[in-house]
């Protein structure tokens, strides 16, 4: 494969999905338009390069800082077909939880604009768009201090995605 998908080839003939994504930029309410700058644990290049990644003193709070989640969505809808939503082991861009890929996460309702970032309120919107079910409508999230914690979607998604910020916002209501 010409993308430098699946590291040295060896998965490309028989891919496996994951169901775990690092944190990159998210779209936020406080970000506006455009990612917030103040989310995720590593840049993100779609197929650029190696991803930065933050050192911990970054983190106001690593022990409330999620780097990693869970988000094995089943399926979105692509040109009159279900692509999956989880990527493989191995691709690039497979390993992201970036933009708008909080409809993603266990626990949220299809089509729920509730809690979505303005930019992603068409996203949210599409009733295709299958969330993560999850484990009683619960994800497992990974924070920088190594712990894991399962959350509902109300939680995680709370004062516009909180935990997701490396810097913690003090005004509401983006604060805590």
């Amino acid at each position: 494969m010409g993308t430098r998908e699946f590291w040295d080839g060896s998965k490309a003939a028989n891919p496996k999905s994951r169901s775990y994504g690092y944190i990159g930029g998210i779209f936020t309410a406080q970000g506006g338009n455009a990612t917030d700058p103040n989310t995720g644990g590593a840049l993100y290049f779609n197929r650029g390069g190696p991803r930065p990644v933050f050192p911990l003193a970054e983190f106001d709070a690593a022990a409330d800082t999620v780097i990693l989640c869970e988000q094995a969505a089943p399926a979105y809808p692509v040109g009159g077909g279900l692509q999956s939503a989880t990527w493989a082991i191995g691709m690039t861009s497979g390993s992201a939880f970036v933009n708008c890929d909080t409809w993603k996460l266990a626990g949220r309702r299809a089509g729920d604009t509730t809690l979505s970032a303005p930019s992603c309120t068409g996203t949210f919107a599409n009733a295709a768009f299958k969330p993560f079910p999850g484990h009683f409508n619960k994800g497992n999230y990974v924070f920088a201090d190594g712990h894991v914690k399962a959350y509902e979607w109300r939680q995680i998604a709370a004062t516009d995605f909180w935990f997701f910020k490396r810097k913690k916002p003090t005004e509401p209501p983006y604060s805590r």
